[in-house]
């Protein structure tokens, strides 16, 4: 006699908050005192920075702090390699690289205090094609790559970060008896996943340790990325995370020293340099000051 097993509905421990809408992702908590922040953007996809001209912004009335890389340390970070900045230094290498960041009382004050932020370019012809910037004669896209901290196993070489080969089956084989064989280069748009939270972060000093909301998917390396001693907790999104201080160090494989808590449920999104500006607060701003 075979006895099938009981059946049991399976609920999302975040479920009920998401339906309800009772549930806070980050982007809905709020803290006294809080401040807004706004990049300001790079506003061609390659150029040369010639000058930046922030005294307008720091004039505008609620406006706490207006930083370029001036006001950071010059630190590159990155993945597979260590290419980018906080902050772009010298040039932008696409309109994503972040020029300025402002922080201010509200985040009306900081978008027009972002928009009096002057930037004057040398404008540099575009590297859009991918294939084309990978022959030997290409015009370098980071002209001090060799300088980068990168994984030496990638083989990485001008602007080619690395080649990564992946073979299952005969292919060779299949193509020769197949009755029809089509050959062509077929080329899509950049694709993004649709979370269902806005991507936020908000952060808090207390004492000498910094506590960081996200909607982050990946804690521990955010973490990482933005200072060795930091709590890091992740609001309500497709995936939860709470993580306690220290509860993994950078670098550990550890996944739960005793203490700690570690939840998770999958769905989010995720956006490491959404930290960018906190780090550059992290490394300027007293402890006594809270953003």
């Amino acid at each position: 006699m075979t006895i099938a097993p009981e059946r049991r509905a399976f609920i999302r421990p975040d479920g009920k908050e998401k339906v309800t809408g009772l549930g806070r992702y980050t982007a809905d908590l709020n803290l006294t005192g809080q401040l807004h922040a706004k990049f300001r953007y790079a506003d061609h996809p390659h150029a040369r920075i010639v000058r930046i001209d922030t005294a307008a912004a720091r004039a505008l009335p609620g406006v706490f702090a207006v930083l370029t890389h001036e006001d950071v340390p010059d630190v590159l970070y990155g993945g597979m390699v260590k290419d980018r900045r906080l902050f772009a230094k010298e040039k932008v290498r696409w309109e994503g690289d972040i020029v300025a960041a402002v922080a201010a009382r509200t985040a009306d004050i900081a978008a027009r205090a972002v928009a009096l932020i002057e930037v004057e370019y040398e404008v540099l012809p575009p590297l859009p094609d991918f294939v084309a910037n990978m022959t030997a004669d290409a015009p370098l896209v980071h002209e001090a790559w060799e300088g980068y901290d990168a994984d030496e196993s990638l083989g990485y070489d001008r602007n080619v970060l690395g080649h990564s080969s992946i073979s299952k089956g005969d292919a060779d084989a299949a193509m020769a008896t197949a009755e029809v064989v089509v050959k062509s280069r077929y080329v899509s748009e950049a694709s993004q996943g649709a979370p269902i939270e806005p991507r936020a972060i908000l952060a808090q000093w207390q004492g000498d340790k910094v506590t960081v909301w996200s909607s982050t998917q990946v804690p521990f390396a955010a973490r990482a990325g933005v200072a060795r001693n930091v709590a890091t907790i992740v609001a309500l999104c497709g995936r939860i995370f709470v993580t306690i201080e220290k509860a993994l160090m950078p670098g550990s494989k550890t996944p739960k020293p005793p203490g700690s808590q570690i939840h998770s449920w999958p769905g989010c999104q995720w956006r490491t340099s959404s930290f960018q500006f906190t780090n550059s607060r992290l490394t300027t701003l007293p402890a006594s000051r809270r953003l």
